[in-house]
């Protein structure tokens, strides 16, 4: 195994710059910071650059000897006054000592490896760091703490139990187990798991809010007024907001990932239609879609579309430009009629939101299925449970019940394939 480095802050001037060295030649190292640290004390050190011995600098090192450590082999961990330029060159002396950098998530991967954390306090270390709200926070923190592993592991074991006692049954014919009561309970604590993953995933990532709305319906505008700054351009010409804007906006406390897309409308540049199926695809994801109409002109084609194409969906009806036009002018249904240029009712729109965001967040609790992986175990286990009935017969309960266990194990990482692994760990940022 190599030895690694990356820095856990910023490297830009700052009061603090601090790495992360792990691997087996970290001993290697503490002559280049001539340094004889004791395990988990900080230990004030000088440091002077091989490759540019003008470079130096005054440190606190503080050595975590395996297995100890956050990744579960030596680790260093040095706090460099917040200059990039003594950073680079403590970096590149490593290098030339055979140090190399490290992988995005790559420490939380080798904690993983080394039996420090399990695959779900993995992934929730990243949900951790990328919580959008308070309770994503908590959620996050109560996976990493164990608490869905220990539910997983509590069904699991006594999935093992009853199938033992099955098979003991059809080898030795003692009398019948009775396993459906069990199941039965064990498929419903899954399901809660599954029910709540969806205010668990909103709470981490935020509620994500997609404004459409065919072109010059006041897209850019409202979106840069939500978002607090110019982040759009305005502009009457038609089209003019061709990809995808995204913007992680606070309203009453609530983190909303607003997108803003491009005019919705049958003709146009190739570019253009490239712009408006983006926008279709990201109302398809949205977990709530503002769909905006212009009140001060005829009801168009577009609007008859995308009031259809969203029929059915967590969305609000916005008529703009109320400005120009009175209420009582205003001849199609809708939800609220705001104008974005002088801001009218974008009060009452932001309390909509935070309104229709509760309904989602409110079964959110501190103890959730995180990500998609578990979530499709959870799913598959489920579906085997499901197949197990009283007409069944005890061999095929029992193939079930091992299938059920089998995606538990899964869930936990126990068979996690490197595939797996890295496309879990690619997620995380350098230094994590």
């Amino acid at each position: 195994m190599s030895t690694i480095v990356a820095p856990l802050t910023p490297v830009q001037r700052s009061a603090v710059i601090l790495l992360r060295v792990s691997g087996p030649q970290v001993k290697k190292l503490f002559s280049l910071f001539n340094a004889a640290p004791k395990p988990r004390v900080s230990t004030l050190c000088r440091y002077i650059s091989k490759s540019k011995p003008s470079v130096r600098d005054d440190l606190l090192l503080t050595y975590f000897e395996a297995p100890n450590s956050y990744t579960g082999e030596d680790v260093l961990e040095l706090s460099f006054h917040g200059n990039p330029m003594i950073v680079h060159a403590a970096v590149t002396d490593m290098l030339t000592l055979g140090v190399r950098l490290a992988e995005p998530g790559e420490f939380t991967k080798r904690a993983y490896l080394n039996g420090k954390i399990t695959l779900p306090q993995a992934e929730a270390v990243d949900a951790l760091i990328r919580a959008q709200s308070a309770s994503g926070v908590s959620v996050a923190k109560s996976t990493l703490d164990g608490r869905l592993d220990g539910i997983f592991y509590e069904i699991r074991n006594g999935l093992i139990k009853i199938t033992a006692e099955l098979e003991a049954y059809i080898d030795f014919s003692e009398e019948q187990p009775n396993i459906l009561k069990s199941v039965t309970e064990f498929s419903v604590r899954l399901q809660k798991l599954a029910d709540n993953f969806n205010s668990a995933r909103l709470a981490v990532n935020g509620v994500r809010v997609v404004i459409v709305g065919a072109p010059n319906a006041g897209k850019s505008t409202l979106f840069n007024l939500l978002a607090g700054r110019e982040r759009a351009i305005v502009s009457d010409e038609a089209g003019t907001t061709r990809d995808i804007l995204l913007e992680n906006v606070s309203i009453n406390g609530v983190i909303f990932a607003l997108t803003d897309t491009a005019g919705v409308r049958v003709s146009g540049s190739k570019a253009e239609r490239a712009g408006v199926l983006r926008a279709i695809e990201a109302a398809d994801e949205a977990d709530i879609i503002l769909v905006l109409v212009d009140a001060t002109e005829k009801f168009s084609d577009e609007a008859t579309q995308l009031l259809k194409s969203t029929e059915g969906k967590n969305r609000i009806i916005v008529a703009t430009k109320c400005d120009l036009v009175s209420a009582d002018a205003v001849l199609f249904k809708h939800d609220i009629l705001i104008s974005a240029a002088d801001g009218a009712n974008i009060g009452r729109l932001k309390e909509m939101l935070t309104s229709a965001s509760a309904e989602l967040l409110q079964d959110v609790n501190d103890c959730a299925i995180l990500t998609e992986r578990q979530l499709h175990e959870c799913l598959l286990c489920l579906k085997e449970l499901s197949y197990i009935s009283n007409g069944q017969t005890e061999d095929i309960q029992a193939y079930h019940l091992r299938g059920a266990v089998q995606a538990l194990d899964r869930s936990m990482g126990v068979f996690a394939g490197e595939d797996i692994l890295d496309e879990i760990f690619s997620r995380f940022c350098i230094g994590k």
